[in-house]
Parts: C-alpha cells; structure tokens; sequence
C-alpha cells in the first residue's frame, strides 16, 4: 500500500500492523460460536470499556496529585532560597566579626609595643598602624550594621515564606488526601472488575480468546461491536448485504471488512405498542 506523504519507517510500520490485522481476518467466517460464548465476549467487552473508564478517571486524579505536588515543590524552592542568601549574610557577618576581633587583637598588641619602642620614628610607625586598624575596623563595624538590617529582614523573610509554605502543605496534604478518597471507590471498583475477567476470561475458547485479545489492542479497545441496519457499530461503515444476511441467519461471529473488529446480530426487542 502507497502512503504518499508518510516516511518510509511510518510506512512499514504501518504494513506490518495492517498485515497483523488482516492475519487475523484471513478466516473471515468464524466457527460456529454459543449464545453463551458471545454473551462472555460481549461481558469482556463491557468490562474492557469500564476499565477504560476507570483508569481515564485514575489518570486524571494522579494528574491532580501531581500538579499539587508541583506547587508545593516550586515554593520549597523559593524558601529555600531566601533561607540560602539568609545563611549567606549570616556567615558574612560572622566572617566581618572575625575580623574585626582580628584587627582588634593587632591594635591591642601595637599599644602594649609603644610601651617598649626606643626610637621617635618607631614609636610614629606605631602609631600609624593602629590608625589604620581602627579605621579598617571602624568600616567593617559600618558594615557589619548594615549586614546587620539586611539579615533582620531576611529573616522576616524567611520567617513568613515558612509560615505560608507550611500553610499551603497543610492544606495541599488535605486536598490530596480528599482526592484519595473520592477515588476509593473507583480503585476497588476496577479490581473487582479485574478480577471479574479473569474469571469469565477461562471460559472462552483459547483461539478465541486470543483473536480477542489482539482486536482489543490494535482496534481501540473495541474488539467486538455490533451490526444493525447492515451498519458496523465499531466503525459506522456498511457490510456487504450477503455477509449482513449470513449474520442474521448463522450463530457465528464475522469480521468487519473496514475496521476488523469481530462483528454479530441480534434482534433488537420490539417494544409493544400501548
């Protein structure tokens, strides 16, 4: 089959699913099957579609879970932001008192030394040394002040983020844990139904089983569908009229020539005219 416009690599792709489907349909009539084998199909279609449902529904509440989380993370990281430059004026200012202690042990030893100097010119280099620790020691106390204001504020700071981020976890810990038992119900429900197929799943011929199995997946989650009207329920395309009156007179399960999917007849109830 030619697709204009598609890679090659789709292209392939696209054959060997096609050759799948139609390995499947090479048999287009189907052994005779029960009212009871069809009636356990159609009860694992139904339970197929019910579980679709149901993990749709799952999908979207993990997603809410996740986009609350997502929240929560992204202001984790603005407070531990602000308590990162917190640490870092904090050590800044930790590290100008150091010095500052530094500078005024020098200035203390230059006071004990005039003291003992012998000479006028020594006892002015002395002097000159301790002006310009006290002066060095006098910007670096200007400093430490100022650091001082900021490390008040961003510890305002972080105070408040702290108090709004464990707020919100508080209240995202709450959303999170209604969502969980909204789906409660949901969760047990697709279990049961789980297990429900597994159960009924045994009593369906193998091959059938199998070809089942396969149209699920490759047709949409729709393996079996209905006709009426000469009409395919799975694809809403007509069958030829002679396979549409062999459905009607057979016990047996036909393919879509369209879409591939296991198709069958039945009457649908007259309703009785009051």
């Amino acid at each position: 089959m030619f697709l204009p416009g598609i890679p090659v690599g789709a292209r392939w792709a696209f054959y060997e699913n096609q050759q799948s489907i139609n390995r499947i349909a090479e048999v287009i009539i189907m052994p005779s099957i029960t009212e009871e084998q069809l009636d356990i199909l159609l009860s694992l279609q139904e339970i197929e579609n019910e579980s679709g449902r149901i993990k749709t529904l799952l999908s979207g509440v993990s997603r809410e879970i996740d986009e609350r989380n997502s929240k929560l993370a992204d202001f984790e990281k603005r407070l531990k932001s602000e308590e990162s430059e917190y640490d870092r004026i904090k050590s800044e200012v930790k590290s100008l008192e150091e010095d500052i202690r530094t500078y005024d042990e020098r200035i203390n030893k230059s006071q004990e030394h005039l003291r003992t100097v012998g000479t006028n010119k020594e006892y002015q280099v002395l002097l000159r040394e301790i002006d310009d620790n006290k002066k060095r020691n006098s910007a670096m106390e200007d400093e430490v002040l100022q650091r001082l204001e900021i490390l008040e504020k961003a510890e305002k700071t972080v105070g408040t983020i702290r108090g709004e981020y464990d707020q919100l976890a508080s209240m995202i810990k709450g959303e999170i844990e209604e969502i969980e038992t909204n789906s409660v119900e949901e969760r047990q429900s697709y279990e049961l139904i789980m297990e429900k197929r597994k159960t009924i799943a045994v009593e369906v011929a193998p091959d059938l089983l199998k070809r089942f199995e396969i149209l699920l997946k490759q047709s949409r989650g729709v393996a079996i569908a209905p006709v009426k009207k000469g009409m395919c329920c799975g694809c809403y395309m007509n069958i030829p009229p002679q396979m549409y009156n062999e459905l009607q007179a057979k016990d047996t399960l036909y393919f879509c020539p369209h879409c591939h999917r296991m198709i069958y007849y039945r009457e649908e109830p007259v309703e009785e005219k009051s």
